[in-house]
């Protein structure tokens, strides 16, 4: 593989495979591709006000974003209702609500890709839009 450009595109086709076997998708909609710990959540609604901060825990499944909260409160966006993503560095999620039209924003203290999460929803919400037709 000749450089990052190449290699991103690879995993990228292997993961549009996988995920188009059936057993896969429907594994995952019990069991998480992945988990991360120790997060905070925010609902933003201006670059410098955040509202809503929260710690928990973030998964992604097949067909939704689980959000956990040490407090005991659990946010689910499921995947199709995921407008914009994007990352701001490795540690820095943000993603809009399009049932609410809020923005929320998911931080971590240690280094974790948010990368995998913003390809992986975006390769699940396409296949999940193609099971809708």
């Amino acid at each position: 593989i000749r450089n990052v450009k190449t290699f991103d595109q690879f995993q990228r086709d292997y993961l549009n495979i996988w995920l188009h076997q059936p057993e896969n998708i429907e594994k995952h909609r019990a069991t998480a591709f992945f988990k991360d710990t120790s997060e905070e959540i925010s609902r933003i609604s201006r670059a410098s006000q955040n509202e809503m901060r929260q710690m928990g825990d973030l998964s992604l499944y097949s067909d939704r974003l689980e959000f956990h909260s040490l407090a005991g409160e659990m946010i689910i966006f499921p995947l199709l209702s995921i407008g914009m993503i994007t990352v701001h560095g490795p540690q820095t999620l943000q993603f809009q609500d399009t049932r609410t039209n809020e923005v929320f924003e998911v931080n971590a203290d240690r280094p974790r890709s948010a990368y995998r999460y913003w390809v992986m929803v975006d390769l699940l919400k396409r296949i999940l839009a193609e099971n809708t037709k």
